[in-house]
Protein backbone atom coordinates (compact mmCIF):
# COMPACT_ATOMS: atom_id res chain seq x y z
CA UNK A 1 0.00 0.00 0.00
CA UNK A 2 2.65 2.46 0.66
CA UNK A 3 4.29 2.06 -2.63
CA UNK A 4 1.05 2.69 -3.93
CA UNK A 5 0.40 5.68 -2.22
CA UNK A 6 3.78 6.81 -3.70
CA UNK A 7 2.42 6.35 -7.15
CA UNK A 8 1.76 10.21 -8.56
CA UNK A 9 -1.65 10.70 -10.34
CA UNK A 10 -2.12 9.83 -13.93
CA UNK A 11 -1.57 12.98 -14.98
CA UNK A 12 1.98 13.49 -13.56
CA UNK A 13 3.29 9.59 -15.25
CA UNK A 14 1.99 11.45 -18.59
CA UNK A 15 4.23 14.55 -18.48
CA UNK A 16 7.34 12.79 -19.79
CA UNK A 17 5.52 11.84 -23.05
CA UNK A 18 5.71 15.87 -23.70
CA UNK A 19 9.45 15.74 -25.08
CA UNK A 20 8.31 12.40 -27.19
CA UNK A 21 5.36 15.11 -28.83
CA UNK A 22 7.69 17.96 -28.81
CA UNK A 23 10.13 16.10 -30.68
CA UNK A 24 7.38 14.52 -32.67
CA UNK A 25 6.47 17.51 -34.11
CA UNK A 26 10.03 18.94 -34.42
CA UNK A 27 10.76 16.20 -36.87
CA UNK A 28 7.31 16.19 -38.59
CA UNK A 29 6.70 19.55 -39.37
CA UNK A 30 9.76 22.01 -38.70
CA UNK A 31 12.29 19.41 -39.72
CA UNK A 32 10.64 19.81 -43.70
CA UNK A 33 10.30 23.49 -43.31
CA UNK A 34 13.86 24.49 -42.45
CA UNK A 35 15.02 21.99 -45.43
CA UNK A 36 12.29 23.69 -47.90
CA UNK A 37 13.96 26.74 -46.80
CA UNK A 38 17.49 25.79 -48.05
CA UNK A 39 16.03 25.18 -51.83
CA UNK A 40 15.71 20.87 -50.97
CA UNK A 41 13.00 20.05 -53.55
CA UNK A 42 9.87 18.71 -52.19
CA UNK A 43 10.51 15.20 -53.27
CA UNK A 44 13.42 14.58 -51.43
CA UNK A 45 11.98 16.41 -48.55
CA UNK A 46 9.62 13.70 -48.38
CA UNK A 47 11.70 10.98 -48.87
CA UNK A 48 14.30 12.61 -45.85
CA UNK A 49 11.01 12.76 -43.50
CA UNK A 50 10.09 9.31 -44.47
CA UNK A 51 13.31 7.75 -43.54
CA UNK A 52 13.91 9.61 -40.67
CA UNK A 53 10.99 8.64 -39.15
CA UNK A 54 11.10 4.79 -40.03
CA UNK A 55 11.89 3.91 -36.70
CA UNK A 56 8.82 4.03 -35.56
CA UNK A 57 7.51 1.36 -37.50
CA UNK A 58 10.19 -1.57 -37.23
CA UNK A 59 11.64 0.08 -33.20
CA UNK A 60 9.18 -2.90 -31.96
CA UNK A 61 10.85 -5.29 -32.60
CA UNK A 62 14.01 -3.91 -30.42
CA UNK A 63 11.63 -2.87 -27.28
CA UNK A 64 12.60 -6.61 -25.53
CA UNK A 65 15.86 -5.41 -24.37
CA UNK A 66 13.93 -2.52 -22.66
CA UNK A 67 13.57 -5.28 -19.93
CA UNK A 68 17.01 -6.24 -19.99
CA UNK A 69 19.30 -5.45 -16.73
CA UNK A 70 18.07 -1.51 -16.26
CA UNK A 71 15.15 0.47 -15.13
CA UNK A 72 13.26 1.80 -17.34
CA UNK A 73 13.67 5.23 -16.25
CA UNK A 74 17.56 4.66 -17.08
CA UNK A 75 17.08 3.93 -21.01
CA UNK A 76 14.01 6.34 -20.64
CA UNK A 77 16.76 8.96 -19.54
CA UNK A 78 19.45 7.84 -22.29
CA UNK A 79 17.12 7.56 -24.83
CA UNK A 80 15.38 10.95 -23.96
CA UNK A 81 18.56 12.80 -23.84
CA UNK A 82 19.73 11.12 -27.17
CA UNK A 83 16.91 12.07 -28.92
CA UNK A 84 17.18 15.83 -27.37
CA UNK A 85 20.81 15.92 -28.44
CA UNK A 86 20.11 15.29 -32.05
CA UNK A 87 17.19 17.58 -32.23
CA UNK A 88 19.54 20.14 -31.24
CA UNK A 89 22.37 19.41 -33.45
CA UNK A 90 20.01 19.33 -36.27
CA UNK A 91 19.18 22.64 -35.53
CA UNK A 92 22.16 24.35 -35.16
CA UNK A 93 23.90 22.40 -38.31
CA UNK A 94 20.81 21.85 -40.34
CA UNK A 95 22.64 23.50 -43.72
CA UNK A 96 24.44 19.89 -43.51
CA UNK A 97 21.71 17.92 -45.25
CA UNK A 98 22.97 14.90 -45.31
CA UNK A 99 24.87 15.29 -41.85
CA UNK A 100 21.60 16.03 -40.32
CA UNK A 101 19.29 13.39 -42.17
CA UNK A 102 21.75 10.52 -40.59
CA UNK A 103 21.72 12.15 -36.85
CA UNK A 104 17.66 12.76 -36.83
CA UNK A 105 17.17 9.06 -38.03
CA UNK A 106 19.30 7.85 -35.14
CA UNK A 107 17.25 10.43 -33.11
CA UNK A 108 14.12 9.63 -34.17
CA UNK A 109 15.07 5.78 -33.35
CA UNK A 110 16.00 6.92 -29.65
CA UNK A 111 13.25 8.96 -29.30
CA UNK A 112 10.53 5.86 -30.73
CA UNK A 113 12.54 4.04 -27.85
CA UNK A 114 12.21 6.44 -25.00
CA UNK A 115 8.12 6.39 -25.94
CA UNK A 116 8.32 2.40 -25.12
CA UNK A 117 10.75 3.03 -22.34
CA UNK A 118 8.11 5.62 -20.60
CA UNK A 119 5.18 3.74 -21.41
CA UNK A 120 6.32 0.36 -20.22
CA UNK A 121 7.53 2.19 -16.94
CA UNK A 122 4.22 4.02 -16.01
CA UNK A 123 2.09 1.63 -17.38
CA UNK A 124 3.37 -0.63 -15.07
CA UNK A 125 3.02 1.68 -11.80
CA UNK A 126 -0.71 1.45 -12.12
CA UNK A 127 -3.92 -0.77 -11.82
CA UNK A 128 -5.03 -2.23 -14.77
CA UNK A 129 -8.48 0.12 -14.67
CA UNK A 130 -6.38 2.48 -14.67
CA UNK A 131 -4.66 2.00 -18.06
CA UNK A 132 -7.58 3.81 -20.02
CA UNK A 133 -6.89 6.92 -17.95
CA UNK A 134 -3.55 7.27 -18.26
CA UNK A 135 -4.13 6.39 -21.76
CA UNK A 136 -6.25 9.45 -22.22
CA UNK A 137 -3.56 11.99 -20.56
CA UNK A 138 -0.82 10.80 -22.82
CA UNK A 139 -2.72 11.04 -25.53
CA UNK A 140 -3.47 15.00 -24.51
CA UNK A 141 0.08 15.53 -23.65
CA UNK A 142 1.35 14.05 -27.06
CA UNK A 143 -1.15 16.27 -29.16
CA UNK A 144 -0.61 19.20 -26.76
CA UNK A 145 3.13 19.17 -26.63
CA UNK A 146 3.44 18.39 -30.23
CA UNK A 147 1.93 21.74 -31.34
CA UNK A 148 4.25 23.79 -28.44
CA UNK A 149 6.86 21.91 -30.41
CA UNK A 150 5.91 23.00 -33.86
CA UNK A 151 5.82 26.47 -32.60
CA UNK A 152 8.50 27.21 -30.73
CA UNK A 153 11.01 25.64 -32.92
CA UNK A 154 9.54 27.09 -35.47
CA UNK A 155 9.67 30.31 -33.84
CA UNK A 156 13.61 29.45 -32.32
CA UNK A 157 14.99 28.83 -35.70
CA UNK A 158 13.53 31.76 -37.23
CA UNK A 159 14.39 34.58 -35.00
CA UNK A 160 17.53 33.22 -33.04
CA UNK A 161 20.62 32.03 -34.55
CA UNK A 162 21.10 28.71 -34.89
CA UNK A 163 23.42 28.41 -31.41
CA UNK A 164 20.85 30.07 -29.67
CA UNK A 165 17.55 27.92 -30.91
CA UNK A 166 19.65 24.82 -30.24
CA UNK A 167 19.91 25.58 -26.70
CA UNK A 168 16.30 26.64 -25.89
CA UNK A 169 15.13 23.47 -27.91
CA UNK A 170 17.85 21.22 -25.88
CA UNK A 171 16.55 22.94 -22.39
CA UNK A 172 12.54 23.13 -23.20
CA UNK A 173 12.37 19.36 -25.10
CA UNK A 174 14.17 18.13 -22.12
CA UNK A 175 12.39 19.93 -19.50
CA UNK A 176 9.56 17.25 -19.19
CA UNK A 177 12.10 14.66 -17.93
CA UNK A 178 12.86 16.84 -14.74
CA UNK A 179 9.20 14.67 -13.27
CA UNK A 180 11.14 11.14 -13.64
CA UNK A 181 12.71 12.78 -10.10
CA UNK A 182 9.23 12.25 -9.09
CA UNK A 183 8.09 8.51 -10.38
CA UNK A 184 9.13 5.17 -8.60
CA UNK A 185 11.38 3.30 -10.40
CA UNK A 186 10.88 -0.36 -10.07
CA UNK A 187 13.88 -2.56 -10.42
CA UNK A 188 14.64 -4.42 -13.56
CA UNK A 189 12.88 -8.13 -14.31
CA UNK A 190 15.76 -10.67 -13.77
CA UNK A 191 15.83 -11.47 -17.32
CA UNK A 192 18.27 -12.43 -19.83
CA UNK A 193 18.15 -10.83 -23.33
CA UNK A 194 17.79 -14.20 -24.80
CA UNK A 195 14.38 -14.68 -22.88
CA UNK A 196 12.96 -11.40 -23.11
CA UNK A 197 12.83 -11.48 -26.76
CA UNK A 198 12.25 -15.41 -26.74
CA UNK A 199 8.80 -14.01 -24.40
CA UNK A 200 8.19 -11.08 -27.34
CA UNK A 201 8.40 -13.62 -29.90
CA UNK A 202 5.92 -16.00 -28.53
CA UNK A 203 3.66 -13.46 -27.55
CA UNK A 204 3.50 -12.09 -31.33
CA UNK A 205 2.88 -15.15 -32.62
CA UNK A 206 -0.20 -16.03 -30.43
CA UNK A 207 -1.27 -12.83 -31.41
CA UNK A 208 -1.56 -13.77 -35.24
CA UNK A 209 -3.66 -16.88 -34.04
CA UNK A 210 -6.52 -14.08 -33.29
CA UNK A 211 -8.77 -13.34 -36.00
CA UNK A 212 -8.91 -9.77 -35.13
CA UNK A 213 -5.77 -9.12 -35.30
CA UNK A 214 -5.58 -10.70 -38.99
CA UNK A 215 -8.42 -8.28 -40.07
CA UNK A 216 -6.85 -5.51 -38.29
CA UNK A 217 -3.66 -6.34 -40.13
CA UNK A 218 -5.53 -6.50 -43.30
CA UNK A 219 -7.58 -3.31 -43.05
CA UNK A 220 -4.24 -1.65 -42.28
CA UNK A 221 -2.43 -3.03 -44.89
CA UNK A 222 -4.88 -2.49 -47.79
CA UNK A 223 -4.44 1.71 -47.92
CA UNK A 224 -0.80 1.11 -47.79
CA UNK A 225 -0.94 -1.53 -50.89
CA UNK A 226 -3.30 1.01 -52.83
CA UNK A 227 -0.18 3.65 -52.31
CA UNK A 228 1.85 1.11 -53.62
CA UNK A 229 -0.30 0.21 -56.56
CA UNK A 230 -0.58 3.87 -57.28
CA UNK A 231 3.51 4.65 -57.46
CA UNK A 232 3.46 1.07 -59.77
CA UNK A 233 0.60 2.03 -62.06
CA UNK A 234 2.86 5.26 -62.93
CA UNK A 235 5.92 3.22 -63.56
CA UNK A 236 3.82 1.22 -66.21
CA UNK A 237 1.80 3.75 -67.80
CA UNK A 238 4.59 3.70 -70.40
CA UNK A 239 4.76 0.06 -71.21
CA UNK A 240 1.15 -0.04 -71.81
CA UNK A 241 0.83 3.15 -74.08
CA UNK A 242 -1.08 5.13 -71.63
CA UNK A 243 -0.21 8.72 -71.14
CA UNK A 244 0.59 10.27 -68.02
CA UNK A 245 -2.21 12.60 -67.87
CA UNK A 246 -4.52 9.26 -68.26
CA UNK A 247 -3.12 8.07 -65.48
CA UNK A 248 -2.83 10.83 -63.12
CA UNK A 249 -6.47 11.09 -64.04
CA UNK A 250 -7.51 7.48 -62.94
CA UNK A 251 -4.54 7.26 -60.12
CA UNK A 252 -5.76 10.50 -58.79
CA UNK A 253 -9.54 10.14 -59.12
CA UNK A 254 -9.25 6.53 -57.10
CA UNK A 255 -7.30 7.73 -54.74
CA UNK A 256 -9.67 10.95 -53.99
CA UNK A 257 -12.85 8.00 -53.90
CA UNK A 258 -11.18 5.86 -51.37
CA UNK A 259 -10.15 8.68 -49.11
CA UNK A 260 -13.21 10.81 -49.88
CA UNK A 261 -15.27 7.70 -48.54
CA UNK A 262 -13.19 7.39 -44.80
CA UNK A 263 -13.26 11.27 -44.49
CA UNK A 264 -17.46 11.43 -44.77
CA UNK A 265 -17.68 8.33 -42.62
CA UNK A 266 -15.13 10.37 -39.99
CA UNK A 267 -17.55 13.50 -40.81
CA UNK A 268 -20.70 11.72 -39.60
CA UNK A 269 -19.13 10.38 -36.30
CA UNK A 270 -17.93 13.21 -35.32
CA UNK A 271 -21.10 14.99 -36.18
CA UNK A 272 -23.27 12.59 -34.22
CA UNK A 273 -20.88 12.54 -31.21
CA UNK A 274 -21.36 16.36 -31.23
CA UNK A 275 -25.37 15.73 -30.74
CA UNK A 276 -25.47 17.89 -34.17
CA UNK A 277 -28.84 16.50 -35.69
CA UNK A 278 -28.37 15.80 -39.16
CA UNK A 279 -28.95 12.47 -40.54
CA UNK A 280 -25.50 10.87 -42.31
CA UNK A 281 -27.67 11.00 -45.69
CA UNK A 282 -27.25 14.92 -45.87
CA UNK A 283 -23.85 15.14 -44.26
CA UNK A 284 -22.70 13.59 -47.39
CA UNK A 285 -23.95 16.55 -49.06
CA UNK A 286 -22.55 19.14 -46.96
CA UNK A 287 -19.64 17.46 -47.42
CA UNK A 288 -19.34 17.29 -51.20
CA UNK A 289 -20.50 20.86 -51.28
CA UNK A 290 -17.59 21.97 -49.01
CA UNK A 291 -15.03 19.59 -51.13
CA UNK A 292 -16.42 21.25 -54.39
CA UNK A 293 -16.02 25.04 -52.98
CA UNK A 294 -12.46 23.89 -51.75
CA UNK A 295 -11.43 22.48 -55.59
CA UNK A 296 -12.73 25.40 -57.38
CA UNK A 297 -10.82 27.48 -54.90
CA UNK A 298 -7.86 25.47 -55.77
CA UNK A 299 -8.29 25.67 -59.21
CA UNK A 300 -9.65 29.12 -60.22
CA UNK A 301 -8.75 31.89 -57.43
CA UNK A 302 -5.53 30.62 -55.71
CA UNK A 303 -2.31 31.02 -57.57
CA UNK A 304 0.15 28.47 -55.60
CA UNK A 305 -1.87 25.11 -54.51
CA UNK A 306 1.14 24.09 -51.78
CA UNK A 307 1.10 27.56 -50.47
CA UNK A 308 -2.81 27.99 -50.26
CA UNK A 309 -2.90 24.10 -49.01
CA UNK A 310 -0.19 24.86 -46.14
CA UNK A 311 -1.88 28.39 -44.86
CA UNK A 312 -4.94 25.90 -44.81
CA UNK A 313 -3.14 23.64 -42.01
CA UNK A 314 -2.20 26.86 -40.38
CA UNK A 315 -6.19 27.85 -40.04
CA UNK A 316 -6.55 24.47 -38.89
CA UNK A 317 -3.85 24.88 -36.32
CA UNK A 318 -5.59 28.10 -35.10
CA UNK A 319 -8.94 26.30 -34.40
CA UNK A 320 -7.48 23.03 -32.36
CA UNK A 321 -4.74 25.02 -29.83
CA UNK A 322 -8.18 26.86 -28.09
CA UNK A 323 -9.68 23.21 -28.49
CA UNK A 324 -6.94 21.72 -26.73
CA UNK A 325 -7.18 24.27 -24.08
CA UNK A 326 -11.09 23.38 -23.59
CA UNK A 327 -10.31 19.50 -23.77
CA UNK A 328 -7.18 19.99 -21.53
CA UNK A 329 -9.28 21.42 -18.50
CA UNK A 330 -12.06 19.22 -18.70
CA UNK A 331 -9.75 16.00 -19.24
CA UNK A 332 -7.92 18.04 -16.02
CA UNK A 333 -10.75 18.59 -14.12
CA UNK A 334 -14.23 18.12 -15.15
CA UNK A 335 -14.00 14.80 -16.03
CA UNK A 336 -11.17 13.33 -14.42
CA UNK A 337 -12.39 9.67 -14.07
CA UNK A 338 -12.69 9.56 -18.14
CA UNK A 339 -15.77 10.06 -20.12
CA UNK A 340 -19.08 7.90 -20.26
CA UNK A 341 -19.14 6.56 -23.78
CA UNK A 342 -22.54 5.47 -23.93
CA UNK A 343 -23.73 9.08 -22.97
CA UNK A 344 -22.00 10.42 -25.95
CA UNK A 345 -24.25 8.56 -28.57
CA UNK A 346 -27.76 9.50 -26.64
CA UNK A 347 -28.07 12.71 -28.02
CA UNK A 348 -30.59 14.94 -26.40
CA UNK A 349 -31.10 12.51 -23.79
CA UNK A 350 -27.48 12.79 -23.27
CA UNK A 351 -26.37 13.38 -19.15
CA UNK A 352 -24.05 15.92 -21.07
CA UNK A 353 -26.42 18.13 -22.31
CA UNK A 354 -26.92 18.97 -25.82
CA UNK A 355 -24.32 22.08 -25.74
CA UNK A 356 -22.23 23.17 -23.17
CA UNK A 357 -22.11 27.25 -23.89
CA UNK A 358 -19.26 28.16 -21.61
CA UNK A 359 -16.53 25.63 -23.83
CA UNK A 360 -17.75 26.76 -27.21
CA UNK A 361 -17.29 30.61 -26.03
CA UNK A 362 -13.98 30.09 -24.79
CA UNK A 363 -13.00 28.14 -28.05
CA UNK A 364 -14.83 30.59 -30.58
CA UNK A 365 -12.74 33.66 -28.37
CA UNK A 366 -9.50 31.79 -28.55
CA UNK A 367 -9.81 30.99 -32.04
CA UNK A 368 -10.76 34.52 -33.15
CA UNK A 369 -7.93 36.07 -31.02
CA UNK A 370 -5.50 33.34 -32.44
CA UNK A 371 -5.89 33.95 -35.62
CA UNK A 372 -6.08 37.82 -35.40
CA UNK A 373 -2.59 37.55 -34.35
CA UNK A 374 -1.66 35.28 -37.37
CA UNK A 375 -0.45 35.74 -40.54
CA UNK A 376 -0.93 33.06 -43.04
CA UNK A 377 -0.71 33.84 -46.25
CA UNK A 378 -2.36 34.20 -48.76
CA UNK A 379 -5.53 32.87 -46.57
CA UNK A 380 -5.29 35.47 -43.65
CA UNK A 381 -3.28 38.45 -42.32
CA UNK A 382 -3.95 39.02 -39.02
CA UNK A 383 -4.31 42.73 -37.56
CA UNK A 384 -2.41 41.95 -34.76
CA UNK A 385 -0.02 40.05 -36.58
CA UNK A 386 2.64 42.55 -35.54
CA UNK A 387 6.21 42.36 -33.53
CA UNK A 388 6.78 38.71 -32.08
CA UNK A 389 3.79 37.83 -33.85
CA UNK A 390 4.75 38.24 -37.24
CA UNK A 391 5.97 35.47 -39.28
CA UNK A 392 5.44 33.37 -36.28
CA UNK A 393 3.24 31.08 -34.97
CA UNK A 394 2.76 31.90 -31.54
CA UNK A 395 -1.00 33.51 -32.60
CA UNK A 396 -1.73 29.96 -32.03
CA UNK A 397 -0.29 29.55 -28.41
CA UNK A 398 -1.99 33.45 -27.77
CA UNK A 399 -5.25 31.35 -28.60
CA UNK A 400 -4.91 28.75 -27.01
CA UNK A 401 -3.88 30.61 -23.55
CA UNK A 402 -7.25 32.77 -24.03
CA UNK A 403 -9.38 29.47 -24.05
CA UNK A 404 -7.53 27.94 -20.84
CA UNK A 405 -7.76 31.45 -19.04
CA UNK A 406 -11.66 32.44 -20.15
CA UNK A 407 -12.40 27.86 -19.69
CA UNK A 408 -11.16 27.80 -15.98
CA UNK A 409 -13.81 28.99 -14.11
CA UNK A 410 -16.09 27.18 -15.11
CA UNK A 411 -14.02 23.82 -15.16
CA UNK A 412 -13.37 24.85 -11.59
CA UNK A 413 -17.12 24.97 -10.94
CA UNK A 414 -17.83 21.80 -12.05
CA UNK A 415 -14.78 19.92 -10.81
CA UNK A 416 -15.44 16.04 -10.74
Amino acid sequence: MSAARRVPPAWVLSVPIATFGMTAGFVIVTLPQMLAALGVPGGHIAVAVAVVTSPGFWVFALAPFLDVRFRRRTYALVFGLLAVCATAFTVMHHPSQILIETVMTIGYLSLALYGAAVGGWTGALIEKDQNSKLGAWNTIFNICSGGLGVLLSGYFTQHFSPGTAAALVFVIFLAPMLTFFFIPAPPPDDVIASESFLRFGREVISLFKRRQVLVALAMFTLPSASFALTNTLGGWGKDFHASPAIVSLFGGVGGMVAGDIMDVYSSGLSLMAANVPLRRTRTVFVDAALSIAASLYVLLVAQDFLGSFVAFLSLLAGVLAPWAAVFWLDMALRLRRGYDVAQLYRGTQSAYGRYRWPAIFAWLAGTVVGLLATSVPPLLKGPLAVGIFANSSLGFFLGFLVSLVLYLPFALRERG
